[in-house]
């Protein structure tokens, strides 16, 4: 998108557009067709989110909106957009050893509760 729209920002012609759209279709195609999980509104919601990434009300309104179309359990995810418009644009504090030890945690907690789970139901 960027490569076809941003290298002429002040003339971004109708068939620059078009091209773009064109590629963003493609991969909204790909994605239906290889079943992933949000298909073709996935690719939707990311594309409004990137085009409208410096504005917030309006990446709320759009992609926000757009993530309504992609089924009912993403429904919920609706309201996290509202906070993506309260985002300043800087990193937070990084405490990378935290998330070394946090990802395989979570995973061994899992396991444990799901083996405890088979045993309860036995």
């Amino acid at each position: 998108w960027d490569t076809v729209t941003l290298s002429d920002q002040e003339n971004c012609s109708l068939p620059r557009l078009l091209l773009a759209a064109a590629g963003a279709g493609a991969m909204a195609w790909a994605a239906w067709w290889m079943k992933t999980d949000y298909a073709w509104e996935g690719v939707l919601v990311i594309l409004l989110m990137h085009i409208f990434r410096g504005n917030g009300e309006e990446r709320f309104l759009t992609a926000g909106s757009a993530l309504l179309l992609a089924g009912d359990i993403e429904v919920a995810g609706w309201p996290v957009f509202g906070l993506f418009s309260l985002y300043n644009g800087r990193r937070g504090r990084q405490n990378q050893y935290f998330f070394y030890a946090f990802y395989p945690g979570h995973l061994l907690l899992l396991t444990l509760l799901r083996a405890a789970a088979r045993i309860q139901l036995r």
